[in-house]
């Protein structure tokens, strides 16, 4: 009887550890819940006029055109 309770205080303690191992800073304070079609994340930063000129340049090269 003592082992079997030894057993199960153990394992209560390891789930209990687990749970709070997986309580991380940065989660806590996310936004849970989100609207539907709106981005609600950092907003980014503005991509250079090169940037944006070799981006268009990739694209064209993936869709089968030419430079």
């Amino acid at each position: 009887m003592m082992l079997l309770r030894k057993i199960t205080v153990l394992t209560l303690s390891a789930l209990l550890l687990t749970g709070l191992g997986g309580c991380r800073e940065e989660d806590r304070n996310r936004p849970l819940a989100s609207e539907k079609g709106v981005y609600s994340g950092p907003t980014g930063t503005k991509l250079t006029d090169e940037q944006m000129r070799m981006l268009r340049q990739r694209s064209r090269l993936q869709a089968g055109g030419t430079l």
